[in-house]
């Protein structure tokens, strides 16, 4: 009996850990989503210092 005990905490522990882990890659891809929106809204920002330094370098 205190085999199947250990077996059934194990898979509890190990599953628990799957959903830890599985939970923590989704929050950080819905992050980098954000971020990637944010980094969007400002190319043409970027787009136009690249310019101004390719004209002045000229």
């Amino acid at each position: 009996m205190d085999t199947m005990n250990l077996l059934g905490l194990t898979c509890a522990v190990l599953a628990a850990l799957a959903l830890g882990v599985l939970l923590a890659y989704n929050c950080c891809q819905a992050l980098f989503a954000v971020l990637r929106i944010h980094s969007d809204s400002l190319e043409p920002v970027s787009k136009a210092n690249t310019v101004e330094a390719q004209i002045q370098a000229s």
